[in-house]
This record gives structure tokens, C-alpha cells and sequence, in this order.
């Protein structure tokens, strides 16, 4: 009987291994994010990584089928829907067999890096950034790992490991139905040396136990999953199957969420970026895929599953409208409820800021100034940076070396060295600002478009949206593909823009299929009156939506 239970148990933890990650020929495929939707100004930049990412070419398909046993020579591969049961699944459950708990004791983490980790500054910087996310949103501690202290209280520790390729983790803290004789377990999370903030986030999620977002049970009411466009069936429909009974897993009643950090983007394990996962309610594409920091939900699912308001005097006091009580005993609130219970609306008009008291001109010393960088409406940010970029650091012969006036100040750029996807945008917008009468003013700034002169790596754009008068962009100024002489060489724009009515202004960098230069911008200056020498203004209107 106990051999039964020992080799159940070891299949459970091996599924559960497996769950992150994926063997191909040779190489390791696993999670992979693509960078939306958060205020922190790094990002949408700090969740990328070339190897991340997997795409087939359709006419590459038929070597791997004459190469790999394993695949399965069928097209498009149907999957038959598994079925479904009442309760739906996120994290897995508290207690394992034999009362068992599956959660990190009190909440606290105990880890360690291994050597080559500990040598690697930007590993170290994206564990240190993914850690503190995670404390910053939960009661959940991450200690470094002490044998007299931890031994007494976990059987387990967390260690992460440096791989060549992938980022990858194992789920839960471990059952230990035969291990209670044993040393202290190790749990580990795998990354390789372009892993970044974004990524390490989701390892821990799987790492406190949660499962995928879109492997809930009840998955099939919010999104489809497009079977025939997955790269290499056979190994990697897995990780698009829903979750069954066996890894037991709780939703603690909160509801499926796009934005998960959890979840997979549109175009995971695609053939020729065709989607393999399609929102029902295409309003919400865009938040798939979230790897920018915790949703709403994932950090409530924490919160709950740790409990977290245990440690409150007032946590018989419930929140109203989906709220939930942190850690620190306050109430967190969904977007557009506020109060000391999530009992009150805000308003969701846009205000209008007076001219006067908006800061347009700005050299991204310290901050943006007034501008801000979009939440919804691109994919990605730009990202503040001194010195060379990453493709210049690793191309050389193309890309940024350093601001306008080489003093290693601060400039804003488009990362093109680790794109995941085409046609990725970034956009810099001002408030909304209102005007007393018609006004003229000119807006001039520094960029750098020094890619590949073979490729068209990338457009940069300025547009003006006056919503009193149409709900339309109006595109001002554009360049697209390679503009500077040289690499050290910075261009001016001078723009005239001529408003009647409230206005903003948005900058929008957007980056083609390719990773040979960056787009940078550097001192933009906002000045009443006409430009002395303004750039010839294309006249094209665009939807704003």
C-alpha cells in the first residue's frame, strides 16, 4: 500500500515539474511573457527575452516532423474538452494527503542563490526586483536561507538555479507523505541569463502554488484555445490543457482573470505568431499575457490563500464589492472602487489640466515631467536608460550609446534587442490640457533611429488628439527606419502644432519584426509660439480608441 501511495506521489510531483516547461529536440522552451499594463515605470521592458519566445515557421514544421518521434503527424490537432467539474482551480489546495499543508509555513520563503546566480548582477537585480514585488503586494516573506533557523520551522528552502536556456520553476511547497525522514527539501526555480523581472514574478506564482490561469477548469467561458496553430502538438499541448482533479487545485471563489500574471499571452507556442489563445471578449487582448507585476486578483488570491489578514484585529470586517484585506489590515480595493470598505465609486471622467500648470519640456533627468507613459492602449514602455543600450552592447555597431549630449544623462528608448513581438508600441502621452483660446506653441525633442540599414526596424510618431472636436488622432510628425548618419549622432524635430480646444500630445514608438536598433528620445522642449525651422507635417488621421 505504501509503495502505491509513494509512486502516486511521485507522479503527482513530476506532472507538476513538468508543468512550466518543455524539452524540443535540444532546447528547453518554457513560460514566456509579453509586457502590458502597469504604472511602475520599467514595466513593460523588464519582461522580455529572446529565448522566451516560440514561433514556428509553417514550411520549417515538416523537419521537426521527420526529426522528432514524438510528433504527432495530424492537422490541426483537435483537442476533445475534458469535463468539466463544479468547482474551478487556480492554486493548488492547502492541505495534501495526511493533512499535509501545500503552503510555505507563516508565509515565509527561506531561499538561496547558487553560485553562478549570485555572479550574474542582472539575475540578481531581476530576483531582488520580483522578490520585493511580491512582499510589497502580500504578507509573504523571502529569507535567505539559514540552516539553524529554517530547519526548525520549514522543510523546505527555495533555491534558484542559472540554466543555459529557459525560465522555469516547480510548483508548491512539497508533500511530504515520505519525505518527513529526509533533509531539508530543495525547491527550485531555473532561469537563464536573460530571465527578467516580469518572468522571475511568475516562477514564484508557481512557486507558492499557483497553477496557470488559463488551466482552470472554467477557461472555456473566457477564452478558446486555437489548437491547430500550437507549435509542436505533441509537446506542447500540454500546457494548454485544463487542469484536472489530480492537481487539485482551489479558485478560492475569485474569478478567471485575463490579466493574470499567470496566464499565457495570445500567441504562446504559435506557428507564424497566429494566435493560440483568443480572448472571447476581444476588449480585453490586450491584457493578456501580463507579466508587468500582480493583477488585482493574483495578489488577492495570495492574500487569501496565505491568509494573510489573520494577523488583523478587525478581520471579521469584510470588504465590500471583491475587496480584500492586505497585510497591512486595509481593505485593497478593484480598479474604480475606493473607501475604507470598497464601498464608494469614483467618478470616471477625465479632468482637463490648465496649460499653465502642466511641465511639457523635459530632459528625464529625475522623472517624465508631465508626460506619462500609456497603461492600455500599447504593449510596452519606454524605458529609462543611461549609456548604451543592450543592442548597442551587444551589436555595437548599431543602436544607442548615449544621450543627446554624451554627459551619461538620462534618455527614454524602444528596446528593439529583445523583441517578442511585431508592431509592438510604446507610447508617451501628456494629460488631457485645456486652453482659454486658440494656441499656437512648438514641440521640439532629440531621437535616434540608427538600425540596420537593410531592415525597416521601427517608426516613431507624434500625434494630437483634441476629443472636443473628434475622437480621431491626427498624426503631426513620423520617421521610420534608419535616420542618423552615425551612431553617435542625435536628430531634432520642431514641430508646429496649432490646438483649439483641450488637447494632449502622444509620442508612439512603435518597433517592426525585427531587433537591429533602437528608437531613443531625448529633451523634448514645449514652447509657446512658432517652431524657427518646424518639420514638414504629414497630414493623416487616425482612430483613437
Amino acid at each position: 500500500m505504501f509503495k502505491k501511495i509513494f509512486l502516486i506521489h511521485l507522479c503527482l510531483m513530476h506532472i507538476v515539474f513538468c508543468s512550466d516547461y518543455n524539452y524540443l529536440e535540444d532546447g528547453l522552451y518554457e513560460d514566456f511573457p509579453k509586457g502590458i499594463y502597469q504604472e511602475d515605470k520599467l514595466r513593460k521592458s523588464e519582461d522580455l527575452s529572446l529565448v522566451s519566445m516560440v514561433t514556428v515557421k509553417e514550411d520549417e514544421l515538416f523537419q521537426y516532423k521527420s526529426q522528432n518521434i514524438m510528433w504527432r503527424d495530424e492537422a490541426p490537432i483537435k483537442k476533445k474538452p475534458k469535463p468539466l467539474i463544479e468547482n474551478t482551480r487556480k492554486i493548488i489546495r492547502e492541505f495534501y494527503s495526511l493533512n499535509f499543508t501545500s503552503r510555505w509555513p507563516y508565509g515565509v520563503i527561506p531561499y538561496e542563490l547558487k553560485p553562478e546566480i549570485e555572479k550574474d548582477d542582472f539575475l540578481n537585480l531581476s530576483i531582488k526586483l520580483a522578490i520585493e514585488h511580491w512582499e510589497q503586494q502580500t504578507c509573504l516573506k523571502f529569507e535567505k536561507f539559514n540552516p539553524e533557523i529554517h530547519s526548525k520551522t520549514h522543510e523546505a528552502k527555495l533555491q534558484f538555479v542559472k540554466v543555459e536556456q529557459g525560465c522555469y520553476s516547480e510548483i508548491g511547497y512539497p508533500d511530504f507523505l515520505f519525505n518527513k525522514f529526509s533533509s531539508i527539501v530543495t525547491k527550485r526555480i531555473f532561469l537563464e541569463r536573460n530571465c527578467l523581472k516580469g518572468q522571475v514574478m511568475h516562477e514564484i506564482g508557481h512557486t507558492i502554488g499557483f497553477f496557470h490561469e488559463h488551466s482552470r477548469n472554467d477557461r472555456d467561458k473566457y477564452i478558446d484555445i486555437l489548437w491547430q496553430n500550437i507549435a509542436f502538438p505533441s509537446l506542447n499541448s500540454f500546457n494548454f490543457d485544463v487542469a484536472g482533479d489530480i492537481l487539485e487545485k482551489d479558485n478560492l471563489n475569485i474569478p478567471y482573470d485575463v490579466s493574470s500574471i499567470m496566464h499565457y499571452p495570445s500567441y504562446a507556442f504559435a506557428i507564424n505568431l497566429r494566435k493560440t489563445i483568443q480572448v472571447k471578449d476581444k476588449n480585453l487582448e490586450f491584457l493578456l499575457g501580463n507579466r508587468d507585476g500582480l493583477s488585482f486578483y493574483d495578489a488577492k488570491m495570495a492574500n487569501v490563500a496565505y491568509k494573510c489578514d489573520s494577523r488583523c484585529k478587525d478581520s471579521f470586517i469584510e470588504c465590500k464589492n471583491d475587496g480584500y484585506m492586505d497585510h497591512k489590515c486595509k481593505c485593497i480595493c478593484p480598479q474604480g472602487l475606493t473607501g475604507k470598505y470598497c464601498e464608494n465609486y469614483i467618478a470616471k471622467s477625465e479632468k482637463s489640466v490648465p496649460l499653465e500648470k502642466v511641465n511639457l519640456t523635459c530632459y528625464f533627468t529625475n522623472s517624465l515631467c508631465s508626460w506619462i507613459q500609456e497603461k492600455y492602449r500599447d504593449e510596452i514602455d519606454f524605458i529609462p536608460n543611461k549609456g548604451k543600450t543592450f543592442t548597442s552592447m551587444y551589436l555595437q555597431t548599431i543602436g544607442i550609446e548615449n544621450d543627446r549630449n554624451f554627459t551619461n544623462d538620462t534618455y527614454l528608448y524602444l528596446d528593439s534587442y529583445y523583441v517578442k513581438y511585431p508592431d509592438e508600441s510604446a507610447q508617451l502621452k501628456t494629460p488631457l490640457i485645456s486652453i482659454k483660446t486658440e494656441t499656437n506653441f512648438c514641440l521640439s525633442f532629440w531621437y535616434h533611429m540608427f538600425g540596420n540599414p537593410m531592415v525597416l526596424t521601427g517608426e516613431l510618431g507624434v500625434y494630437l488628439h483634441e476629443p472636443n472636436l473628434s475622437e480621431n488622432l491626427t498624426k503631426l510628425w513620423s520617421r521610420a527606419g534608419r535616420q542618423n548618419h552615425s551612431q553617435t549622432e542625435w536628430l531634432q524635430a520642431q514641430i508646429n502644432v496649432k490646438v483649439n480646444s483641450d488637447f494632449r500630445l502622444m509620442i508612439k514608438a512603435q518597433r517592426f519584426n525585427s531587433f537591429l536598433g533602437d528608437i531613443g528620445l531625448d529633451d523634448i522642449q514645449f514652447d509657446l509660439g512658432e517652431c524657427p525651422e518646424s518639420d514638414i507635417k504629414p497630414s493623416i488621421t487616425l482612430l483613437y480608441y
